[in-house]
């Protein structure tokens, strides 16, 4: 990277690759770092290229502004995309699971593909998961990320919990213990990749020139979903891991939520009204 190069509001550095693009590779070796970090073998505090590419709040409006970045899913999509029978053509359980986790819970695909079986926690009766970076392999995009979300009911009816507690029978570690989360491509890259050809078998496209339509999509649709319903923002950025930027109020002030509180996001996703979960139960493990 030229370092002479004026500080200008651009999409692109002077290598003419996108900040966003060099952003997310930094962030991928930034994982890297943070492994060795807490492995004792490099100091804490000091990954030396963590934040060394960022985006900055003009970055991101100038990316929406210029059409391009993440789009949401319509509805519509979303029919399509988990009709039994276009579902099950995305072949590896990994993929079928992480996008009905994404769907019910807005989570990143780096923090599905990286959850081990004891993250799956139950307090005061409701059924949870923890994403965190406390296991071997795991990392976060911020300190926001890390958070407790409550296992919507629907998943718990499509067998979630069944399947951990089936794992953890057969001595497994983790939800995905086949799939590779080490690559150089990162965590989520094989469910990212699996999603993406599902995507494409079913000639799901963005509807913008400049749009991207991927795993990421989920995210957004579950946001926007939530923006809709009666969920305060501070539980939504709580459920979906963004921090609250120079909000005092919550940063200092504010205890975290609890498992109870967060189920308020539930009525919120009413997916169900158009899945056929009995169809979908069948395709999975």
């Amino acid at each position: 990277m030229n370092k002479d190069c004026p500080p200008i509001i651009s999409l692109f550095l002077p290598n003419g690759l996108t900040k966003r693009y060099v952003a997310n590779m930094i962030s991928h070796v930034s994982q890297l770092f943070d492994v060795q970090i807490r492995s004792g073998y490099i100091p804490q505090g000091q990954n030396p290229i963590k934040g060394l590419v960022t985006l900055s709040a003009a970055d991101k409006r100038l990316i929406r502004s210029s059409g391009r970045g993440w789009e949401p899913f319509q509805l519509d999509d979303l029919q399509k995309i988990f009709a039994p029978h276009n579902f099950q053509r995305a072949t590896q359980q990994h993929t079928r699971w992480a996008a009905l986790i994404g769907l019910y819970s807005g989570a990143r695909v780096s923090e599905i593909a990286q959850i081990y079986l004891r993250d799956f926690v139950e307090l005061d009766g409701i059924k949870c998961v923890h994403l965190t970076d406390d296991n071997d392999g795991q990392s976060l995009k911020t300190e926001g990320s890390r958070r407790l979300v409550p296992l919507h009911p629907d998943l718990l009816t499509l067998g979630l919990w069944d399947r951990v507690e089936r794992l953890r029978g057969q001595g497994a570690d983790r939800l995905f213990p086949d799939m590779k989360i080490d690559g150089k491509s990162g965590a989520g890259n094989a469910i990212s990749k699996g999603f993406s050809y599902l995507l494409a078998r079913l000639e799901i496209k963005p509807r913008r020139a400049n749009g991207t339509l991927g795993f990421h999509s989920l995210r957004k649709t579950v946001i926007q979903q939530l923006q809709a319903s009666s969920l305060p923002a501070e539980r939504r950025r709580a459920l979906v891991g963004h921090e609250a930027g120079e909000d005092v109020h919550a940063s200092d002030y504010m205890r975290p939520w609890t498992a109870q509180e967060l189920t308020a996001f539930f009525p919120g996703l009413p997916w169900a009204s158009w899945i056929n979960l009995s169809a979908i139960t069948a395709l999975l493990d």
